[in-house]
């Protein structure tokens, strides 16, 4: 077989005395494990294993051109140089689930010449990779809660009505016997549902918790994010997180960047009262597991699960999509601008 320019290669092993790595790469039938040489993933072979910092936010790119942009790596992130070229710099860098991925980022880095480390596992070697630290790895396992909320699949046993139905301005919509939803469905009636709590009531992926109008398991898009970040700080209790209170005054959350906020619980009025060159270099500086505000048209919470030079894609709990069976939204993508004209402003947990 072949491995395709364009492949998601993961490397498994390395032999660095014969200059070849493991590799798993994808195939029509699922993925293949094969042989390749070093030269092919690697600027320089005889990189060494010396870690450091960026010390800045940075795109990274699949090709030293500085073309097809495939993650950010971040200013705090332990990273390991691998070689350069045209003005750019190959790193291996951590990312989300204490994974790793390999790219170039514009500018020169050298983190110093440690001898090139590795691992005798029986004739093989690996490479010993910079540990992710502790926050990124609370903002992998917060993300990871979050999409898993987002995506667990089920299907009613009955049809039951929509926590709104009936009400004025209320949504009709009624949760139909067979079919497969995806998401803790939304109610604003018993909103604390943890992830764990919907999966008890699954006989397989068959719903048979309570199927009430009133009484179904569910969340709303605040209390989502308050069991995401409950899982790796007690302090966010479900039951009182509303979206006023992740306004950065209550002490749960703060402003990401450096716009003024006066210690306002209204996102329209932060807007208002700055620039959008200073909002918008405030979403810049946004991280997986960050939250995005908003008060326009009405409250609402998003949360950041990949950040790029002028967008992020957020996971969230919202209105109804038939097209997705679902009340969730995962990986939405949304630019700077369609933010700033939505009012939504940037904030974060305290005590990552």
């Amino acid at each position: 077989g072949y491995i395709d320019s364009v492949d998601l290669t993961k490397i498994t092993a390395i032999y660095p005395d014969k200059g070849s790595v493991r590799v798993s790469y994808p195939t029509s039938r699922g993925t293949k494990q094969a042989y390749a040489g070093m030269f092919a993933f690697f600027s320089d072979i005889s990189f060494n294993t010396a870690t450091g910092q960026t010390g800045k936010r940075l795109t990274a790119y699949r090709r030293s051109t500085g073309s097809a942009s495939i993650g950010i790596v971040f200013a705090e992130d332990e990273c390991i140089v691998i070689g350069q070229a045209n003005g750019r710099t190959q790193l291996i860098y951590p990312t989300s689930g204490n994974n790793y991925k390999m790219g170039w980022v514009n500018g020169m880095y050298d983190f110093g010449t440690l001898s090139y480390k590795t691992n005798d596992i029986g004739g093989e070697y690996s490479v010993i990779l910079p540990k992710v630290n502790q926050e990124n790895e609370k903002r992998s396992s917060v993300v990871n809660y979050m999409n898993s909320m987002a995506t667990v699949a089920w299907t009613p046993s009955v049809d039951f009505r929509h926590w709104s139905y009936g009400q004025s301005g209320g949504n009709s919509m009624v949760w139909k016997a067979g079919i497969t939803y995806y998401g803790i469905p939304y109610s604003q009636k018993t909103r604390t549902t943890t992830l764990e709590k919907f999966q008890s009531c699954l006989s397989g992926n068959v719903y048979i918790g309570p199927s009430e109008q009133n009484t179904y398991l569910g969340s709303d898009c605040s209390s989502a994010v308050a069991m995401a970040y409950h899982t790796v700080n007690t302090g966010f209790n479900a039951a009182s997180i509303t979206t006023s209170v992740l306004y950065p005054v209550a002490g749960y959350t703060k402003a990401v960047g450096n716009y003024y906020n006066n210690n306002w619980r209204s996102s329209s009025t932060v807007i208002r009262n700055n620039s959008k060159e200073s909002i918008e270099k405030s979403y810049a500086q946004l991280q997986p597991g960050d939250l995005l505000l908003t008060d326009y048209p009405s409250p609402h919470v998003m949360m950041v699960t990949e950040a790029g030079s002028s967008y992020v894609k957020v996971t969230h709990q919202t209105t109804y999509k038939s097209s997705l069976h679902s009340t969730w939204r995962v990986g939405e993508q949304w630019s700077y601008d369609d933010l700033y004209s939505d009012k939504y402003i940037a904030v974060t947990m305290k005590g990552w």
